[in-house]
């Protein structure tokens, strides 16, 4: 909004339909615009470019030591070993089959 500035205080924004910013691309979306005696009215569309995140890979040195706990930052979170004693396969989206517990 190019002239926030000149609206009235506690003047507040949102988007009318929130665009997926977890998916890279252009959206375009209106801004529901609220102003302190509740009344309401939506601007024009528009466009919002939501980017592509860098992928946060771990360098690991040459010969060093990696295990796949090493990776996890959650670990402690996690159920402890045992704690289910059902299991079932699924396929993955990438067609391997995984465990999981139940």
């Amino acid at each position: 909004m190019t002239n926030r500035a000149k609206l009235p205080k506690k003047t507040s924004f949102r988007f009318a339909r929130v665009p997926n910013f977890k998916r890279a691309g252009s959206y375009y979306a209106a801004v529901l615009v609220t102003y302190p005696d509740k009344s309401q009215e939506y601007t024009r569309q528009v466009k919002v470019t939501v980017k592509r995140q860098k992928d946060k890979g771990q360098i690991v040195a040459y010969g060093a030591k990696l295990t796949a706990k090493s990776l996890i930052k959650n670990a402690k979170a996690l159920p402890k070993k045992g704690t289910s004693s059902r299991k079932r396969s699924t396929p993955s989206r990438l067609g391997l089959t995984c465990l999981l517990s139940k």
